[in-house]
């Protein structure tokens, strides 16, 4: 089990459970990859080589990385993790354990990226975070190809780029807020074909 991918799985479940019912191993699995394309938004291309592991997506348009169903079935073997009706939260082992791996610099490292991924599921629910995110460049690819496999291609980069860069020339120079470009961008994805949150909500 990878310390990166545990320490991601326990925190997406810590910070979901904060605000209501504890995350499905599925939106485990999105809010992991939304955080490392924050990364990717934040270190301007870096993050997505430097995330400490990978994630291909499905012909359905869903990202799942093996690393990260390991580190969740790990952990619920472990007991470190427990499952309610497809629901996943911490036990008081959990707990310890993440709280532990908060310590180490590895994780601090991460934290930013994950606590604004799970904050965007609280301005747009999962299903339209799923929804965008099916449509962006490293997804949409895949699925048109109808085939499963890893994200981050050269091709799948450049069009990431440059959502990104039209990110930053919306906020401007002075904004680090990593929350309000995952929710500028995923709603930018829903809007190009009429289902952004104005059209909602």
């Amino acid at each position: 089990m990878r310390i990166a991918a545990a320490f991601d799985c326990l925190t997406v479940v810590a910070l979901a459970t904060e605000v209501g019912r504890g995350p499905t191993k599925g939106e485990v699995q999105l809010l992991s990859y939304l955080a490392s394309l924050l990364a990717v938004y934040d270190r301007k291309g870096d993050g997505a080589s430097a995330w400490g592991y990978t994630f291909a997506v499905t012909p359905s348009g869903a990202p799942f990385s093996a690393e990260v169903a390991e580190a969740v079935d790990g952990l619920v073997a472990q007991g470190a993790l427990e499952v309610e009706e497809g629901a996943l939260r911490l036990s008081d082992m959990g707990q310890d354990l993440h709280a532990q791996l908060t310590e180490l610099n590895l994780s601090r490292s991460r934290l930013g990226y994950l606590d604004s991924s799970s904050a965007t599921a609280l301005v747009l629910p999962l299903g339209m975070v799923r929804a965008a995110l099916a449509r962006s460049p490293q997804v949409s690819a895949v699925v048109a190809a109808q085939a499963s496999r890893e994200m981050f291609s050269e091709s799948g980069l450049a069009r990431l780029y440059e959502d990104f860069d039209a990110v930053r020339g919306v906020l401007g120079p002075g904004s680090g807020s990593l929350f309000a470009a995952s929710v500028l961008w995923l709603n930018y994805l829903l809007e190009r074909d009429g289902e952004g949150i104005g059209e909602r909500y």
